[in-house]
């Protein structure tokens, strides 16, 4: 008969190989990397989102203000000439909302009815046409704000809101 060798202590505590950790290893660090990308990819569109919410909620603000102010106005005082949309409250009182573009620094300025000077209202709206005001011959009025916010591949994209609005009386 053949002797047989008996397994010892060793063949019970014997580790990986050299081989076997360094699949493992390439293995956790492919794991690792995805995980990183999704969280890349989650954070850049979470940030592009934020921006045109931002930007969304931006010109929602700016068209409530300006809603609510023509449509106070007396009934064919609202005009438009030369970027001032300009109105005449239920007091007679004068009041405009203007659009200034200038390079890089466009923005709509209100000068309220009671006040003298222009206050700011929005600033970088779309260099081309951030305010695009047009009237109908029946005093309702179409008014387009324009803005731009950076998506996920860092390209800037236009985002617009547009009401219509006419004086109650």
């Amino acid at each position: 008969m053949y002797a047989r060798e008996k397994a010892g202590p060793d063949a019970a505590t014997r580790g990986f190989t050299l081989v076997e950790m360094m699949i493992s290893m390439a293995i956790g660090l492919i794991i690792l990397l995805g995980m990183m990308m999704m969280f890349i990819s989650d954070a850049k569109v979470s940030d592009t989102m934020a921006s045109r919410t931002d930007r969304l909620s931006d010109l929602f603000l700016v068209s409530q203000i300006m809603q609510g102010e023509l449509r106070n106005a007396q009934a064919g005082t609202i005009s438009w000439s030369s970027n001032v949309l300009s109105y005449t409250n239920q007091d007679g009182n004068s009041g405009s909302f203007a659009y200034q573009y200038s390079g890089n620094n466009d923005a709509i300025y209100w000068l309220r009815p009671t006040f003298s000077a222009y206050q700011e209202m929005i600033r970088d709206l779309d260099t081309t046409s951030g305010m695009v005001v047009s009237g109908t011959a029946s005093g309702v009025w179409t008014i387009t704000l324009k803005s731009s916010y950076q998506d996920v591949d860092r390209t800037t994209k236009t985002v617009d809101l547009s009401f219509k609005v006419w004086a109650r009386n």
